[in-house]
């Protein structure tokens, strides 16, 4: 079986730059595919046909590889026609989808990729600044293809198309305190791919490179140049209505499962604290799952779908075991990215304070933590403690099991389901602890 086209592209951004994290490369090859797929739904039992439009945003520090990739796609999305504006305010992409020429028919397509290099502005001017107030609701309305209709006194009433908009952007790491609440309550975080790119800081220097040589930058362009024909070809097959694709039913048992799961762990976060921001994005890993293996379906078949179009394109279980994935790994990156804002907010108010910010880590701090939740699961407990890196917390946390500051509950005597549900104990991989 040949390679699917979602990792051929992406191999040829990696050849950009082999520092970078290569998930950012999959981004970028996976949101220009679904930019010329706007009219490709997925029927399901559980809502309305979802679209295979995508957003992903890329966190890491000044220095690992973001630019680069964003560059080029920036390149190859105008080479396609397809790249959108990036929208500085938040009645820019109302306006844009309403406007209509002399006879009454819309101006721009009705699809496209907008690609932001820094996201921390517009999140940044949506606290401060009146005309882009709205931001997070912005993006929530691209997700759900429903942008409102307004009426103004100048204009008249506007009435947009509704779009299918994917969106790949990137921030810098000390942006994140930044983030407000409500972005992660409302349910926005769960609607984008998460990429955390930090993890390079800890990596050994690379040095197995020759600056003077640019063969994979040379085969980078020659493929760059194939793979636009390519992208063409696959955009001038979409139709003009929408297109539904077909699930397999082998890809039930498995979605299913994960959908427990992930359910199961909104449920146990909610339980233990309703008012966390952390823990909404988990009712939408499942239907971004689906949307997933809609897209790596196509990446499949590109070559069935250029010579034939996508009449009985279907999803398989291989598809969906990608789409399932994919979400864990943007979960993955999401957890680390909560961990790091938690300890940028505690940095950000100390400083406001004037006070320096004291790190108290110690087995009598996590002990302490622990005696105000009463029980807590090792999850629960971490998160509580402020300690963003496992090994520091795991660290002091033995230490208190050691001094026997703490001890590990027997999850047979938690008999209340509530509890249990509260816990994860019916997860065998979940420890309990209380202190003594």
């Amino acid at each position: 079986m040949s390679k699917n086209y979602i990792f051929s592209l992406a191999d040829s951004f990696y050849l950009l730059n082999k520092e970078m994290n290569y998930d950012i490369a999959i981004a970028c090859s996976s949101s220009l595919i679904s930019a010329c797929l706007p009219n490709i739904r997925i029927p399901t039992s559980k809502g309305l046909p979802l679209s295979l439009d995508e957003m992903d945003a890329i966190i890491g520090i000044s220095g690992v590889v973001k630019s680069i990739p964003l560059q080029k796609i920036i390149e190859i999305a105008k080479k396609l026609g397809l790249k959108l504006p990036t929208f500085t305010t938040t009645e820019g992409p109302t306006k844009y989808f309403s406007e209509k020429d002399s006879n009454g028919n819309y101006k721009n397509r009705p699809h496209g990729l907008i690609i932001n290099d820094e996201m921390s502005r517009k999140f940044k001017e949506s606290k401060h600044k009146d005309y882009a107030a709205g931001t997070i609701e912005q993006y929530a309305s691209f997700y759900d293809r429903n942008l409102e209709e307004t009426y103004l006194v100048k204009d008249g009433l506007r009435d947009p198309q509704q779009p299918s908009v994917s969106v790949i952007a990137a921030t810098i790491t000390n942006f994140l305190p930044e983030i407000p609440d409500h972005f992660f309550s409302q349910g926005l975080a769960g609607r984008f791919n998460w990429i955390y790119c930090d993890d390079i800081i800890g990596k050994d220097y690379n040095d197995d490179f020759d600056i003077t040589k640019t063969k994979n930058y040379e085969v980078a362009e020659e493929q760059f140049d194939q793979h636009i024909e390519k992208l063409k070809k696959l955009y001038e097959q979409n139709p003009p209505k929408p297109v539904y694709m077909i699930m397999e039913p082998d890809t039930n048992t498995i979605f299913k499962k994960f959908d427990k799961e992930v359910h199961q762990q909104w449920q146990q976060s909610a339980l233990h604290n309703l008012w966390a921001c952390d823990y909404q994005f988990l009712k939408r890993l499942p239907e971004m799952a689906i949307k997933q293996a809609g897209r790596y379906a196509v990446g499949r078949c590109i070559d069935d779908i250029i010579e034939d179009g996508f009449d009985g394109l279907t999803i398989i279980k291989e598809d969906m075991e990608y789409g399932i994935h994919r979400m864990n790994v943007s979960k993955g990156y999401l957890e680390k990215i909560f961990n790091i804002r938690r300890e940028g907010v505690q940095r950000m108010r100390a400083q406001k304070k004037g006070l320096p910010l004291k790190r108290t880590y110690s087995k009598e701090h996590v002990t302490g933590v622990l005696a105000r939740l009463g029980r807590a699961n090792t999850k629960q407990w971490q998160k509580e403690s402020g300690i963003s890196d496992t090994a520091t917390f795991n660290k002091y946390r033995d230490e208190a099991i050691k001094h026997g500051m703490v001890r590990e509950v027997d999850k047979s005597k938690i008999t209340k389901k509530v509890d249990r549900m509260r816990f994860g104990a019916d997860s065998p991989a979940t420890k309990i602890w209380e202190p003594v």
